[in-house]
């Protein structure tokens, strides 16, 4: 039976599309819990009225193409290929969010993004830390209970204020003096 390579066993089996109309949906789960997140901070978009529901009606506040950059990179697609198939410029999404503000739709998205990817980062790395035996995971092991476990942190305190120590000999204060000299100099006698 033929061996499979390392390489054909990294690529996907299924490719993401690169054609900016197959990521359109301005009902995607991630522009759903975006302005769920935005509306929960305050923000109030129209109401369709149809049930009673809260359905949102047009126009929520993302250009067709921040959606589909947005749903792009959630569907795997990386910034650079993103904007590639887009015809934008790589630092575009990083105007839109500056452009409109930490407490916009737009960047409710992308926190969300961001939080997703590190709690894939954080799957894999548990993944790697119980089912690798290699003893180089030891290391990566215990940042893991330190995480979880308190038991395993360091004790040590932070110090952040410094200690003042008044001492007396005799009832006189006792001075002592914590200044640096300089090496050489004749005051070092």
């Amino acid at each position: 039976m033929p061996r499979i390579s390392k390489k054909t066993e990294l690529v996907p089996m299924d490719t993401p599309s690169l054609m900016p109309e197959d990521y359109s949906d301005y009902g995607s789960a991630l522009i759903q819990y975006g302005l769920l997140v935005w509306q929960k901070d305050g923000q109030k978009l129209l109401a369709d009225g149809s049930d009673g529901e809260s359905a949102v009606s047009v126009p929520v506040p993302l250009s067709l193409v921040q959606v589909q950059y947005l749903n792009m990179r959630m569907a795997g697609i990386t910034a650079k290929d993103a904007c590639k198939a887009l015809s934008i410029g790589a630092m575009t999404p990083m105007l839109w969010e500056e452009e409109s503000g930490k407490d916009s739709l737009y960047a409710k998205c992308m926190d969300a993004f961001k939080t997703m990817q590190a709690r894939q980062a954080e799957d894999m790395i548990w993944d790697a830390t119980i089912n690798d035996g290699s003893p180089k995971r030891d290391i990566l092991r215990m940042f893991a209970m330190k995480a979880r476990m308190p038991e395993y942190r360091e004790n040590a305190s932070n110090v952040t204020a410094p200690v003042l120590v008044n001492i007396t000999v005799d009832g006189n204060p006792f001075v002592v003096d914590t200044s640096i000299k300089e090496a050489g100099s004749d005051d070092n006698e």
